[in-house]
């Protein structure tokens, strides 16, 4: 593969802020997005993560005003929302080192010193009390996986951490519970919410702790030009070269990301 292609994606990819509610990412698109997050690499192979991915309409009405009224909420195409690990325990070690000896087609004995390398930096020694940091930054590496994934299939996306924590655990039947468990997330959903799912597959089961948004879809309106004013673009048509790394006028800048130029209606989104 050229390297120009990749530039070109990650040149057109920012966050965006307006997704089309009409448009939806094809199956096979998605199919792909969510094997690249579970594909994606982690510390020692553990992969301490859960993504739910929300498409209920309801349910995502019910989320936004707990997620600062942001539009991408209810707007995207499709919501995942990343859950982390807050402990990781003996049963999680050897889950990943039997899954590795029957794919490598070794006894499990033979993986025993990686076992203990592992289990002297995770459960028993000082980084223990630290799983929560490691497990987040984990999940950060899925995460710019999967926004660079989408940008290479012309997928927007929008990553988003204002939202309250709290009120997502509630709504979404994520409430902690004392005792570690090793089973995966614990979802109490209505009927009317099926739409709601986890997926890991090629990963252990994880409880969460921390949740970050993603939205996925298509933009809506029209970009920014290199003068500051916005023009409507046919649709279909692609610029990835940007023209300015002029911010959006009227907006602050969020997460050190420039607003670039590039058409409207020309590209599927995802959310942040």
């Amino acid at each position: 593969m050229d390297a120009a292609p990749l530039l070109d994606a990650l040149n057109w990819r920012y966050a965006v802020k307006l997704f089309d509610g009409e448009r939806t990412i094809p199956a096979a698109t998605w199919a792909a997005l969510e094997e690249a997050l579970v594909l994606s690499p982690s510390s020692y192979g553990l992969q301490p993560w859960k993504f739910l991915v929300i498409t209920d309409p309801a349910l995502r009405a019910e989320l936004r005003p707990h997620s600062w009224n942001q539009s991408q909420i209810t707007d995207c195409s499709h919501l995942v929302v990343c859950l982390q690990q807050r402990t990781v325990k003996e049963p999680d070690l050897q889950r990943l080192l039997d899954r590795t000896a029957a794919e490598r087609g070794v006894p499990a004995e033979s993986l025993a010193g990686y076992g203990d390398l592992m289990r002297k930096d995770l459960v028993d020694g000082p980084r223990s009390q630290r799983i929560g940091t490691w497990a987040s930054n984990q999940v950060y590496i899925a995460l710019g996986n999967l926004l660079t994934s989408a940008a290479l299939l012309g997928i927007d996306t929008c990553p988003i951490e204002g939202f309250s924590p709290p009120d997502y655990d509630r709504i979404l039947g994520l409430e902690p519970t004392p005792l570690p468990i090793q089973r995966g997330l614990r979802l109490r959903l209505s009927p009317q919410r099926g739409s709601l799912r986890h997926f890991e597959e090629g990963a252990l089961s994880r409880r969460r702790d921390d949740r970050a948004p993603l939205n996925l879809g298509f933009t809506r309106g029209c970009r920014p030009q290199a003068d500051g004013q916005r023009r409507d673009h046919p649709a279909g048509q692609r610029i990835l070269r940007p023209l300015s790394h002029q911010r959006w006028p009227g907006l602050p800048a969020q997460d050190g990301e420039s607003r670039r130029h590039a058409p409207a209606g020309s590209r599927q989104q995802a959310g942040r």
